[in-house]
C-alpha cells in the first residue's frame, strides 16, 4: 500500500500550557478556525481530528465550552493531559506537545501545528487541504497575533452576525484595526505577492503563511521550492526534533523560506524600534519577544544597545548585499531568527551561525567588540 494511501486524516496539533492559554485558544484560535471557510470545509470521511495538548486537568471546563461543541461538527476533539510541560525554556514544551501529538497520529497522516492564541485567516484550511495532494506531510500554519477584545468584539458583532457576508477584505480590515499597539503604525505593504517584514499581516488567502511563537515573527510566504526552515527548525537540538517523530527529513514539506523575506526600509526600522523596549528584545527578533530567556539578557541588552541585529537566516548574496548595505546605512542588521536557539544548536549549527554573523560584522567593522563581549560572558564564537 503506497503512503497516500495511508493518509487518512489531517492532524490538528495544538500546544496549550495553562487554564488562561486554553482559554486564549478557545476563544481565539479556534473560533477563527470555525469561520466559514476552514474547518467548515473539512472532509467528513475520514474524520479530521484536532488535538488539544495541555497539562490543564479541568477536562469538564474545556469539553463544555461551545466552541468545542461546534468544532466537534467537523472533526474529531482529543484533549490530551501531558504532565511536565513546563519549562525553563519555553519552546521545549511545545517541542514536546508535538512530538506527542504526532505520535497519535497515523504515521503517515499530514499535520498540522496552529499556535493556540493566534487568529486563522479565512480559507487556510482549504489551502493546506490542496497541499496535501502534492508533497506535504507536516506543514504548520499559525496566525496573526491581534488584539484580543477588539477582535472578540468584531467575530461576534461583526463577522459571525446574520446576514454578513464572509468577505476577505472585512476580515483584513478587522485585523489591521485589532493588530497590537506597537505595530499600530505600521505599514501593511504588498510587494509583488509578498509582505515587507515590517508588516504585521499575514497574506494567507492565496500565498499560505508561517510565524511562530506567541508574538509576531517576520512573516513567511509560500515558496514551494524551499526547505530551509525545516533544516533550520530541525537542527536546533541536533535533529532530535524530526528523528524522535520516526520521519525523515524528506517526509516534510514547509511553506517558506527566510531568504524570501525582503528587508525592513529605514524608515519601518526607525519607527518600529521606537516600540521596542531593551528587555523585551530579542537581538536576533525584530519583534518584541517577552520569552528570551533571562541568562542571556546581558547578551540581548549588549546587541540592542549597540543596534546590532546580527542576521543568520537566508544565503550568503543577501548578506553579502541587501545586509551589509543595510546595516552600514543603519549601523544595524535586520534579524530572522533567535539568539537563544543559536545557544542551544548543535556545534556545527553555531559554527556556520558564528562564521556568519563574524563576517558581517567584520564587513561593519564591530566584529572585534562583539567577540570580546561574548568571550567575556563564557561564550565560544
Amino acid at each position: 500500500m503506497s503512503k497516500q494511501n495511508l493518509v487518512d486524516a489531517t492532524n490538528f496539533i495544538v500546544p496549550v500550557w495553562g487554564e488562561k492559554y486554553v482559554n486564549e485558544f478557545l476563544e481565539i484560535g479556534l473560533r477563527s478556525c470555525l469561520t466559514e471557510n476552514n474547518f467548515p470545509c473539512l472532509p467528513q470521511s475520514p474524520r479530521s481530528c484536532l488535538r488539544i495538548i495541555t497539562e490543564f486537568t479541568d477536562l469538564h471546563s474545556i469539553e463544555s465550552n461551545p466552541l468545542i461543541n461546534k468544532a466537534q461538527e467537523y472533526l474529531d476533539v482529543e484533549i490530551l493531559i501531558l504532565e511536565n510541560l513546563k519549562s525553563s525554556y519555553k519552546y521545549d514544551g511545545m517541542r514536546k506537545s508535538h512530538i506527542y501529538g504526532m505520535s497519535k497520529s497515523p504515521r503517515y497522516a499530514y499535520n498540522v501545528f496552529l499556535c493556540a492564541d493566534n487568529f486563522m485567516g479565512d480559507s487556510v484550511i482549504p489551502f493546506l487541504l490542496k497541499k496535501q495532494h502534492t508533497k506535504w506531510k507536516a506543514v504548520m500554519g499559525l496566525g496573526l497575533c491581534v488584539q484580543k477584545p477588539e477582535f472578540e468584539n468584531f467575530l461576534n458583532n461583526q463577522y459571525f452576525s446574520e446576514g454578513k457576508t464572509n468577505q476577505k477584505d472585512a476580515l483584513l480590515r478587522a485585523m489591521l484595526e485589532c493588530r497590537h499597539s506597537y505595530l499600530r503604525n505600521i505599514d501593511v505593504q504588498n510587494n509583488q505577492g509578498r509582505l515587507s517584514l515590517s508588516s504585521c499581516l499575514i497574506w494567507f488567502f492565496e500565498q499560505g503563511f508561517i510565524t511562530h511563537g506567541h508574538y509576531l515573527h517576520p512573516i513567511m510566504v509560500a515558496y514551494p521550492d524551499n526547505d530551509s526552515y525545516l533544516d533550520h527548525y530541525g537542527t536546533i537540538d541536533g535533529g532530535d526534533f524530526v528523528r524522535r517523530l520516526g520521519y525523515r527529513k524528506q517526509d516534510f514539506y514547509v511553506v517558506c523560506d527566510f531568504k524570501d523575506l525582503p528587508f525592513v526600509s529605514v524608515d519601518d526600522s526607525e519607527r518600529l524600534s521606537s516600540y521596542l523596549r531593551p528587555d523585551d528584545t530579542s537581538c536576533l527578533d525584530f519583534f518584541v519577544h517577552r520569552n528570551f530567556d533571562p541568562q542571556y539578557n546581558h547578551i540581548n541588552q549588549y546587541f540592542f544597545e549597540h543596534k546590532i541585529f546580527l542576521n543568520i537566516g537566508g544565503d550568503t548574496s543577501i548578506e553579502s548585499s541587501n545586509c551589509i548595505n543595510y546595516a552600514q546605512t543603519m549601523n544595524r542588521l535586520a534579524f530572522y531568527d533567535r539568539f537563544d536557539w543559536v545557544i542551544r544548536a548543535s556545534t556545527k549549527t553555531k559554527r556556520i551561525v558564528f562564521s556568519t554573523a563574524k563576517f558581517i560584522l567584520l564587513k561593519l567593522k564591530l566584529y572585534d567588540n562583539v567577540k570580546s563581549y561574548i568571550k567575556r560572558l563564557g561564550e565560544n564564537t
